[in-house]
């Protein structure tokens, strides 16, 4: 308990000196565990049967609304220590993996994206301290598929360091 403790009190500690803080929206699949009602990280069970280890949690595809409380629930908590800080909003390009929704996996990912997507542009209109960044935009409207690794889940490196992050640095380097 000590341990969890001082983890607990180095966050609180780098949260209220902070000034920036990026948070990425991923997709809106989630595994909501059945006894205490909160998201699991990362699907943990058998793919093929749609069941979580030990029937512990259920998948739930988050609706707009959902997502949309669940971004303002955490930039509330962050700016509630130390001083409101400059919120930076991204949506990764990588895409799901698999689905467990009943629809092909291109179109569970783009309708993953789009949400988030516009959940992003909300925040930014209810925030004034939150900012978008295209980074999804970038791999996936700019560059496209050679965006992406062989795995086509991962971006290059180059794509990184010669498209998103300077464009980054150029968009929030005064931040």
């Amino acid at each position: 308990k000590s341990k969890l403790k001082e983890v607990e009190e180095y966050w609180k500690n780098w949260l209220e000196q902070s000034d920036v803080i990026i948070i990425t929206l991923g997709l809106i699949e989630a595994w909501i565990d059945k006894g205490n009602g909160k998201a699991w990280q990362a699907f943990v069970g058998n793919p093929l049967s749609r069941k979580s280890f030990d029937d512990l949690a259920q998948f739930k595809a988050l609706s707009f609304d959902e997502c949309l409380t669940e971004v303002r629930k955490s930039i509330d908590l962050v700016n509630s220590f130390g001083k409101e800080k400059n919120i930076i909003i991204t949506l990764s390009p990588i895409p799901l993996e698999f689905t467990f929704r009943d629809q092909d996996i291109i179109t569970a990912n783009r309708v993953s994206k789009s949400t988030l997507r516009v959940v992003a542009d909300q925040i930014c209109q209810d925030y004034e301290n939150a900012y978008y960044f295209p980074s999804f935009e970038i791999v996936m409207d700019c560059v496209g598929p050679e965006a992406f690794k062989e795995d086509l889940r991962h971006i290059k490196p180059e794509v990184f360091s010669g498209l998103i992050a300077p464009q980054f640095l150029e968009s929030f380097g005064d931040f």
